[in-house]
């Protein structure tokens, strides 16, 4: 079933509350949003887990598990653009175990992930880890072999993709619209999750037709942006 989500970028608790409460999931994105990990924190204590994801600019264990540690369930991880780094984003989120002999996530039992110390459980399931694949190196030589690995889900930053294509971030060209098919063919293949952006309704209905499994449309910012432009825009045609 595709679930429909949006990114967050501005760092205002009860509004991002209340966009958690409309859509399947939100993106909190520490990347290009004014989100820092204390903010993250405190976001995590009033939310729905299962429905946040975290974006981070790219792979770093100490933040990977310090999320994990503030119990976020869903973390997405930029830039990633081999066989080799796919698979150590989600090693060093999992603990070694009998279960999963290569994981290598330090443990600490006294974090809100873990209880702090009550009733601690061992959980290796509770946390999924994502990678967001951006330029077209990646999509084009990698992302067969990425799709191997034991990542769960894949986010394909479309945009990116069309600029590095060579397509000025036209992300409806047919051969960047072709390159997605492609990715999401395979992603399918291999049992793995596909997400992506939709600016609008239109672009939302399309990748559902598609197979996305989640579609995150438009952002914060961008929406608040525009309405306010029509609302100012609409008031002066009608003074």
């Amino acid at each position: 079933m595709t679930q429909i989500g949006t990114w967050i970028t501005i760092p205002h608790l009860p509004i991002i509350k209340y966009i958690n409460n409309l859509f399947d999931f939100v993106i909190l994105d520490m990347e290009h949003g004014h989100l820092d990990i204390e903010t993250i924190q405190n976001i995590l204590t009033i939310q729905d887990l299962s429905k946040i994801f975290v974006r981070i600019p790219e792979y770093n264990q100490v933040l990977i598990n310090q999320l994990q540690d503030a119990d976020c369930r869903n973390i997405l991880v930029s830039h990633i653009e081999t066989y080799v780094m796919a698979q150590r984003v989600y090693d060093c989120s999992k603990y070694k175990s009998i279960e999963y002999k290569k994981g290598f996530r330090g443990l600490s039992p006294f974090t809100p992930g873990n209880h702090f110390g009550v009733n601690m459980i061992i959980e290796n399931h509770n946390c999924h880890v994502g990678i967001l694949v951006e330029g077209q190196g990646t999509l084009l030589f990698n992302f067969k072999q990425i799709c191997q690995t034991d990542i769960k889900f894949i986010y394909i930053g479309i945009y990116d993709l069309a600029m590095s294509m060579g397509y000025d971030g036209d992300k409806n060209h047919p051969a960047v619209q072709a390159r997605l098919e492609e990715c999401i063919y395979w992603a399918k293949k291999n049992n793995k999750k596909i997400a992506t952006f939709a600016r609008n309704v239109e672009d939302a209905k399309q990748l559902k037709s598609m197979g996305v499994d989640y579609i995150a449309i438009g952002n914060d910012s961008n929406i608040l942006a525009e309405q306010y432009t029509k609302l100012y825009k609409d008031f002066v045609i009608d003074k």
